[in-house]
């Protein structure tokens, strides 16, 4: 998956082609189970926010989280048990969670939250069917390169963003190659430059009534942002250059 502005994403061939990353690939899903919730002899830490189940065989405690993170921002976790457990459910709260949140215990708010790069920690006596709800807002922020603060990307929340260049020149062996590791056909510099002067608060801002679509604001050019996950069979671009003229 290049990063270098105009490529696009290919992907090995059904016959042809199984390189190592592919593996990679699919060994990420068997992580995200790894490392969903951990313990400790008090309760639960819930890493990450995955629609999932929980068995607890020595607490007698059973969990479903639901959610549709990241297209919703939140999650929500019911406790299921055949009798009162005592202990405590710690829920992180990521990094990019500045604007705070709520979290819900039984429809119920609860007058306290936690900062960012913590855990929320709710120490109670749990009874079958109590329901946590949280509320992790997202907001867009600028991540720039470490070794040059003028070449940025912009994130929203956890979720990186990437500039749509179109289709131009795509074929199906350049998105399907068999042996190539690297793209081999013909890269498409961005023409367009961020406006340093206008990059105070960030120089993007969400369509309206069209979650996880962005667009630049304030530029001269404008631009149409998806998170690069969502990215395929299109070029795209993910770190834009600010004060320059061209990548």
């Amino acid at each position: 998956m290049p990063l270098g502005s105009g490529f696009w994403k290919y992907y090995n061939s059904p016959l042809d082609s199984f390189w190592c990353c592919t593996g990679t690939g699919v060994e990420e899903f068997a992580k995200f189970a790894d490392s969903i919730y951990f313990h400790d002899d008090g309760g639960i830490f819930v890493n990450l926010f995955i629609p999932s189940e929980l068995n607890w065989a020595e607490k007698g405690v059973h969990l479903r989280q639901e959610t549709k993170f990241p297209e919703h921002e939140g999650t929500s976790l019911t406790i299921h048990s055949d009798r009162p457990v005592e202990m405590t459910l710690n829920i992180r709260v990521p990094y990019w969670a500045t604007r705070g949140g709520a979290v819900k215990l039984n429809g119920a708010a609860l007058p306290a939250f936690s900062s960012p790069s913590s855990y929320l920690s709710i120490y109670r006596t749990w009874k079958d069917g109590d329901k946590v709800e949280v509320s992790l807002p997202m907001s867009l922020h600028i991540h720039p390169m470490p070794d040059d603060p003028t070449l940025q990307a912009m994130m929203y929340g956890p979720l990186v963003l990437a500039a749509r260049l179109g289709d131009k020149g795509l074929t199906d062996a350049l998105t399907y190659p068999k042996y190539d590791t690297a793209p081999a056909g013909e890269q498409i510099p961005v023409s367009a430059v961020i406006n340093p002067s206008k990059v105070a608060t960030g120089w993007a801002e969400p369509v309206a009534g069209t979650p996880l679509n962005f667009r630049t604001t304030g530029q001269d050019e404008a631009m149409n942002f998806i998170p690069l996950y969502k990215v395929s069979g299109e070029r795209y671009a993910v770190y834009l250059k600010v004060g320059a003229k061209a990548l």
